[in-house]
């Protein structure tokens, strides 16, 4: 399964990770594996390209975004990766899971 995990403070979203495989067809066919990357990936260039100062890691079956400094762009761009993996979990339920965690 697909762990996805938003970490939110003061309104603001300041992290994402994810973690796992969706394990719905074999390695290589995998679709809803393919779509997660592309969202995750597509943030982290986002991120690299519009705000390079952030907390960016990638291990094999992992991916770890952490906003240094947010601000409304940095915002933008996570919701839209939120909604976007909201989306994928909405077809696929039993392979991916997305907890929105409120930091103090």
């Amino acid at each position: 399964m697909i762990q996805i995990r938003i970490r939110e403070v003061d309104g603001h979203f300041i992290g994402l990770h994810f973690s796992g495989h969706a394990g719905s067809d074999e390695p290589g066919r995998d679709l809803i594996c393919a779509a997660i990357s592309s969202i995750a990936f597509g943030t982290l260039n986002a991120l690299e390209t519009m705000k390079p100062q952030q907390k960016l890691s990638v291990e094999e079956n992992e991916i770890d975004i952490e906003v240094l400094n947010p601000d409304q762009v940095t915002d933008t761009i996570l919701r839209t990766a939120y909604i976007q993996c909201e989306t994928v979990r909405d077809q696929n339920q039993e392979f991916i899971q997305i907890k929105k965690e409120k930091v103090k």
